[in-house]
């Protein structure tokens, strides 16, 4: 689990400290440098054995590149639980000093928001489980359905695809499974089928935000206690009311020792983790948001309250940050 993360010089970071907690929900305003800080915990993976990560990370793994425009400094310093990563101004070869804690896809999973979406051939990886798109989450899924998943909500079937099956319900309130058909050594064939209807159909003729979000849902469950899951825009191509079913996922897991962080435009996910909190399923000590107005800002920290609503570091009620949930209020006032 990560605790602490100290970011200089990187990006439009100049110097900051962040407090990590079970649920880390960032958020801000487009191109503020809220990807920055997943982008930081990234660079410190060893990424040889993956090549989707190697193809993400190669876009800010250069100093003159990332190095905040600002600051007169010559190295990008990322600290992450007290192990230090480094690029050097004028090192070409931008060695990587790798986290001897975290390793991808196997305790820590990232998962993009320019992820694969709706498809009905997709293929297997003997080398990732999931790729950083997730293009290889229906391959693990072929190959794992029938295995308990690591984190159990639902008895009544503990397998990767019955809890996958109740967890569509309670979110989409759409009674299907997915099912997946092994054509060759490298391609599976995917398929919705629906229970109420007793049909199967193409991924293509279902909601373009299913998909996105399965892969999210099936990662997830795949986590075990101790793993971390970042997810960037887990909000992608959703209804208002299924974003707020999902945050629902993610404080399960984070309630159940998955550090969950999420980079997020939607206030339905704030929301409805508050709401959380607020009736008791979640601990306000466990959740914790930063929020960055725009790109010559630091993250501004948001502590939730035992009652769901916005506190500062003693505890006392606070006003939302400007720019926060008010970008339409003056206009939904006017309508009233």
């Amino acid at each position: 689990m990560i605790k602490e993360l100290k970011i200089s010089n990187f990006k439009s970071i100049k110097e900051q400290s962040f407090e990590f907690k079970p649920l880390v929900i960032l958020t801000g305003t487009n191109s503020s440098g809220k990807s920055s800080i997943l982008h930081a915990i990234l660079l410190t993976l060893d990424n040889r054995t993956s090549r989707s990560l190697q193809e993400l990370t190669r876009n800010f793994d250069k100093f003159n590149i990332v190095r905040n425009v600002f600051i007169k400094k010559d190295s990008v310093d990322i600290e992450l639980n007290g192990e230090v990563y480094k690029i050097n101004e004028g090192d070409e070869n931008n060695k990587i000093y790798c986290s001897k804690e975290l390793k991808f896809e196997e305790n820590l999973f990232f998962i993009s928001a320019n992820r694969t979406g709706a498809e009905d051939l997709s293929g297997y990886s003997y080398y990732e489980k999931f790729g950083v798109k997730g293009e290889y989450t229906f391959g693990y899924f072929d190959k794992h359905w029938q295995e308990k998943a690591e984190i159990i909500r639902f008895k009544d079937d503990e397998s990767l695809k019955g809890q996958l099956w109740r967890w569509c319900k309670e979110i989409f309130e759409l009674d299907f499974d997915v099912q997946t058909n092994k054509i060759n050594e490298s391609n599976i064939e995917i398929k919705y089928y629906f229970r109420n209807i007793d049909k199967e159909l193409s991924p293509f003729n279902v909601g373009t935000g299913i998909s996105y979000a399965l892969r999210i849902l099936i990662i997830g469950l795949n986590c075990k206690k101790g793993d971390i899951f970042i997810v960037e825009n887990p909000e992608i191509h959703l209804h208002p009311k299924a974003i707020s079913n999902m945050a629902k996922f993610f404080t399960f897991l984070a309630k159940n020792g998955v550090q969950v962080i999420l980079e997020t435009h939607s206030e339905h996910i704030i929301n409805s983790a508050c709401y959380e909190v607020c009736k008791k399923n979640f601990d306000s000590s466990d959740i914790v948001i930063y929020y960055k107005a725009d790109q010559n800002s630091d993250f501004e920290k948001i502590n939730v309250g035992d009652s769901g609503k916005f506190v500062d570091e003693n505890g006392n009620l606070r006003k939302y940050p400007s720019g926060f949930f008010d970008a339409n209020s003056a206009e939904l006032w006017e309508l009233l």
